[in-house]
């Protein structure tokens, strides 16, 4: 059985996960693996959101990784292996878990090596506009600063950066402003982002339009900017082969 809750300080509730358990060992303690909670949360989670859970499981900080995106289709496999199993042996097929098919449309999508749910949630606003995702944690050298910077996402084809500035940042503004500095000095174009930038139609499509215009302006040519698509939309619409063919 699965503890679940609704919300902070409603009663919690047993929830039965009747699919395989994958555990591994945590300081002495026998947890359930990060693929197997991710697929359990799968039914409380709009896709999404199943996105960012993902994502935050596999940070480019080798400290805060958890799992792979191979893990997380491992996993998914062996659930539908697990119905198979059963319908050999009893006749009777049972229904995948709650939010297995959206399971299947987020591996077209998640990204491994991010640093934070925020640029996640900045990466899929230009999908949701017919823009191309930009690459993750893009590494550049920059003389200015004597090392090397990872850009929180970038196209790297038009040196266009896109840095998403959390509340953190208001405490660094000084090394920020030169940072971005430094980058602009090796030519890149920069888009700053906000968490005002994110959370609704009106501002995420401001936002894909600075980037469609930022391409614009290294290509000379107009980038459109398309109907808003919902993340399903936007899943299908990429090919990935993540769900394997039931015999």
């Amino acid at each position: 059985d699965v503890l679940g809750s609704r919300g902070l300080g409603d009663v919690y509730k047993r929830q039965t996960w009747s699919f395989p358990v994958d555990v591994v060992m945590v300081e002495q303690c026998l947890c359930v693996s990060p693929a197997c909670t991710w697929a359990m949360f799968a039914g409380w989670l709009n896709l999404e959101e199943l996105i960012v859970l993902a994502e935050s499981m596999m940070r480019r900080d080798g400290r805060l990784r958890r799992t792979t995106i191979e893990e997380l289709t491992a996993y998914l496999d062996s659930a539908r292996e697990f119905t198979e199993a059963v319908f050999e042996e009893t006749g009777r097929r049972p229904n995948m878990f709650r939010g297995y098919a959206n399971c299947r449309r987020a591996l077209r999508v998640i990204q491994e090596g991010t640093d934070s749910s925020m640029e996640t949630r900045t990466r899929l606003v230009p999908l949701k506009y017919g823009i191309d995702a930009p690459c993750v944690n893009y590494k550049i050298g920059v003389k200015r600063l004597n090392r090397a910077v990872y850009l929180d996402l970038a196209y790297p084809e038009y040196k266009i950066c896109i840095e998403f500035d959390g509340g953190h940042h208001a405490g660094q503004w000084l090394e920020d402003a030169r940072r971005r500095q430094a980058i602009e000095d090796e030519k890149w174009r920069y888009i700053q982002v906000t968490k005002l930038d994110l959370g609704d139609e009106w501002s995420e499509e401001a936002l894909a339009r600075r980037i469609a215009d930022k391409i614009q302006e290294v290509t000379g040519i107009p980038v459109p900017v398309t109907a808003r698509k919902t993340i399903q939309q936007v899943c299908l619409s990429l090919i990935h082969i993540s769900e394997p063919t039931r015999p």
